[in-house]
């Protein structure tokens, strides 16, 4: 699927997931101010949180969270961040949609 990435996840496959305090934390980097606001801007942020909701609602005794920044469309500032965000915030997933932002682990 063209535009859709993960940036990077905590865990490796086949490992067991040991989430941070408990909370599942996806961050998602999208381009707020800048050129590809309007497309994959807020509305990216809506499409990460919507499934979170509903899958919320049928696992009520897991906490999901999600929060998200702007890269404004500069893969130094969605490095930056997502660094920022596994580093000091406790962060096991992060997201970006545009492809010229798209970071490698």
């Amino acid at each position: 699927m063209r535009g859709f990435g993960v940036v990077r996840c905590r865990s490796g496959a086949g490992q067991q997931v040991r989430l941070s305090e408990g909370v599942a934390k996806i961050g998602a980097l999208a381009d707020l101010s800048s050129v590809y606001s309007s497309v994959a801007g807020q509305g990216a942020v809506e499409a990460v949180r919507m499934p979170v909701t509903d899958f919320m609602k049928d696992n009520p005794a897991m906490k999901v969270e999600v929060i998200f920044a702007d890269h404004q469309n500069k893969a130094d500032i969605a490095a930056s961040k997502a660094r920022e965000w596994f580093d000091t915030q406790q962060v096991d997933m992060a997201r970006t949609w545009e492809r010229r932002v798209r970071l490698s682990q």
